[in-house]
């Protein structure tokens, strides 16, 4: 296994444990490696690039590795504070996506989980958006109009994505029928 790709697996590993401390409030230790996991992201697709590291199972673990850092650590944050119901909005992405590459998994539908430009803009967004909210949740920093334009912005951009990758699925799903129909034919 690759250097890049250990960096990955690291991250899905410590996504849970960074949820467990921003859930029991533990915010030195949350905060300190709620930014390792989030910069681990930036440097494992840095070494991949530079070490020319990049192969199928990176392109199927990173993109996965941060929705698991994205939810666990949204859902963390919902749990130990009253987020209005409407942030959710922000991982709603996340949680269609994997949703419908798990089913695709589980279909044998041929997908390409290289994550797109847009889908990268996303998780940054998600990532400062759920940044915010802690610091908001510890120091008391009340961020005002601000925080809650951000999770729009931040909403709607992973809405659009979303419906980028359902148009693309969609269009898999029809080509692997066209293709068992045409070799069922033969």
């Amino acid at each position: 296994m690759n250097l890049s790709n250990s960096i990955t697996i690291g991250r899905i590993l410590l996504s849970p444990v960074v949820a467990w401390l921003v859930y029991t409030a533990q915010w030195p230790l949350a905060i300190a490696s709620f930014l390792f996991v989030a910069l681990s992201d930036v440097i494992d697709g840095y070494i991949a690039r530079k070490r020319n590291e990049v192969d199928a199972l990176g392109a199927f673990l990173d993109p996965f590795a941060d929705k698991v850092f994205v939810i666990l650590i949204f859902a963390a944050l919902a749990a130990q504070f009253d987020l209005p119901w409407w942030y959710w909005s922000i991982i709603s992405r996340d949680i269609l996506v994997t949703g419908g590459a798990l089913y695709g998994l589980a279909a044998r539908v041929p997908w390409n989980f290289t994550a797109s430009n847009g889908g990268k803009i996303v998780t940054l967004l998600q990532v400062i958006t759920i940044g915010l909210i802690i610091v908001q949740a510890v120091a008391g920093t009340a961020f005002g109009i601000f925080l809650p334009i951000f999770v729009i912005i931040t909403a709607i951009s992973g809405i659009m994505v979303a419906t980028h990758y359902l148009f693309k699925a969609k269009a898999s799903l029809l080509q692997n029928r066209k293709r068992k129909r045409a070799s069922a034919k033969t």
